[in-house]
């Protein structure tokens, strides 16, 4: 009897259906024992009367019996079938999932509301079924002001997608920690394209092993590769803007191309790395190990590189505008043709560097080491060379348009054609100078030293 009467509270239909029969059976019946003197016909046609009413009761028992079964055996008909299916889905999830389930029986007027619903309303709110035990009644309890349609078609599935790729990610960085060299390959390259797919920004990767693996274009902005190994690893045309690359190993690493703006690489290697065309702006390279990297039209705007290393290095048509370099080793870097206007090359060693062509447009360079430089048509205009060291540098045809050489060391320096014009220095320090063509600081021309 509580199946009955728990099938009757589901649906008032599976009342109707059930009332029915036993009205039915109870008409047939107060029908077949009235008074004989109440029935208006022959006595004859009044047992005729009473048979078809007692057939009438017998069919009615028969039907509600029927019915009573059914609903005792849990086959509610009709419509009751989607309510029902809704409550036992409830009734389930309140087994595997108690928390959420107390959310749910916070607000009865939610089912309430899906009981109202037609048939065909409540197919339409119904999510697809996922295989997972994630349950929308709860989530859609949880905001009563929300549209309930949206809620349970979208919430779902935008949850059970996100915690499908969280677990990717988990997957993958388990992969690549991995011992195995080919596992750890192929983890860095499924890395590369979920980040193609997801914004993996702020991943922690700290300390993983990208060797030798497979990451051009990948995107992984603000992420923490500190302390990484991505030692020949391909980071061609990758996105690494405001990345922590700090202490990470990025020897022969492949970033031409790279997004590097506002990252940090302070104290990283990057010895034999390419870096031609990359991008870094405001990015932080301080201390860090550059030498023999490849530096080839790169953009390094208003960035630090304060006692970085940059032996060797090929800096041809580099900008560097803007940017700090005090104490860095440039000793024989390539700068040719490169724009270093109002960067800051304080107590910087630029021995046998090549600076040919080299804009330098109030650039600080006190207190540096040019020893053996080549400055050949190099642009030095309004520039600060205090205490500068250019014994043995070439400064042919160039410009020092009011440029500070006070203190500076010109022992068989070339200067011819150079244009020293305006230039706060003392005359006496030219005496062990190359001077053929000069245009001293008084707008004098110098050929002591030309060759008839």
């Amino acid at each position: 009897m509580s199946e009955l009467s728990n099938n009757l509270e589901r649906s008032p239909a599976n009342l109707l259906w059930l009332g029915l029969p036993v009205g039915l059976t109870v008409l047939s019946l107060c029908t077949a024992f009235l008074p004989e003197q109440l029935l208006e016909e022959k006595l004859r046609e009044a047992k005729t009367v009473r048979q078809i009413s007692l057939f009438c009761a017998g069919v009615g028992s028969f039907a509600a019996l029927s019915m009573g079964r059914k609903l005792i055996r849990h086959e509610p008909s009709g419509e009751s079938v989607q309510v029902a299916e809704l409550a036992d889905i409830a009734e389930a999830n309140a087994v595997a999932n108690p928390l959420e389930v107390s959310a749910f029986e916070s607000t009865p007027d939610l089912l309430e509301a899906k009981q109202a619903a037609t048939p065909t309303e409540i197919d339409t709110d119904l999510p697809p079924d996922t295989g997972t035990d994630t349950n929308p009644d709860a989530d859609t309890s949880t905001n009563p002001d929300t549209n309930l349609d949206t809620d349970i078609r979208t919430n779902p599935a935008v949850e059970a997608e996100d915690a499908s790729q969280n677990l990717d990610v988990q997957r993958i960085l388990q992969i690549i920690a991995s011992q195995d060299e080919v596992m750890r390959l192929e983890g860095a390259i499924a890395l590369r394209q979920l980040s193609q797919m997801k914004d993996l920004k702020g991943l922690n990767l700290s300390g993983l092993c990208f060797r030798g693996a497979s990451l051009s274009q990948a995107n992984l902005p603000h992420c923490d590769l500190s302390n990484a190994d991505l030692s020949g690893a391909d980071l061609s045309g990758a996105d690494l803007s405001q990345t922590n690359l700090s202490r990470a190993n990025l020897s022969r690493t492949n970033l031409s191309q790279a997004k590097l703006d506002k990252a940090n690489l302070s104290y990283a290697n990057l010895s034999g790395a390419n870096l031609s065309q990359a991008t870094l702006n405001q990015t932080n390279l301080s201390q860090a190990n550059l030498s023999r990297v490849d530096l080839s039209q790169a953009t390094l705007t208003e960035s630090l590189l304060i006692s970085a290393v940059l032996e060797g290095a090929n800096l041809n048509h580099i900008n560097l505008s803007g940017s700090t370099l005090d104490s860095a080793i440039l000793s024989r870097a390539d700068f040719s043709q490169g724009n270093l206007s109002e960067t800051s090359l304080r107590a910087t060693q630029i021995i046998g560097a090549n600076l040919r062509r080299v804009r330098l447009h109030r650039a600080k360079l006190n207190q540096a080491i040019l020893t053996g430089a080549n400055l050949d048509g190099a642009i030095l205009d309004g520039a600060d060379l205090y205490g500068v060291e250019l014994s043995g540098a070439n400064l042919n045809e160039v410009n020092l348009i009011g440029a500070i050489l006070i203190d500076a060391n010109f022992n068989q320096t070339n200067l011819n054609q150079a244009n020293l014009w305006k230039t706060v220095l003392d005359p006496d320090s030219l005496k062990p100078a190359f001077l053929c063509g000069t245009t001293l600081s008084d707008g004098t021309v110098d050929n002591r030293d030309c060759l008839n």
